[in-house]
């Protein structure tokens, strides 16, 4: 018959190659994603669109933009608080 005490070890053994195997593949994913992702050169030339340049005013810069609201829409969420702050 096995003490309560005589199963730590074998529990702590597995909690360390657990967490060496998840930061192992989590390692491995990293890198597999850097070199999956098309470099700026290869985009650029199966990109067939014009170029978009932005322009804004420096007098903007001391204004802020709202956080509660999106850089397209507004999100339900915003509008929720929106409607509570009422």
């Amino acid at each position: 018959m096995m003490a309560a005490g005589d199963r730590v070890g074998p529990i702590a053994l597995a909690s360390v190659v657990a967490i060496a195997a998840f930061w192992v593949i989590t390692m491995l994913l990293r890198r597999a994603r850097m070199h999956a992702a098309a470099d700026a050169d290869a985009a650029l030339l199966a990109d067939s669109r014009h170029p978009i340049l932005y322009l804004r005013s420096f007098k903007d810069d001391p204004y802020r933009i709202d956080p509660e609201w999106d850089m397209v829409v507004r999100t339900r969420a915003a509008e929720a608080v929106a409607e509570s702050k009422v």
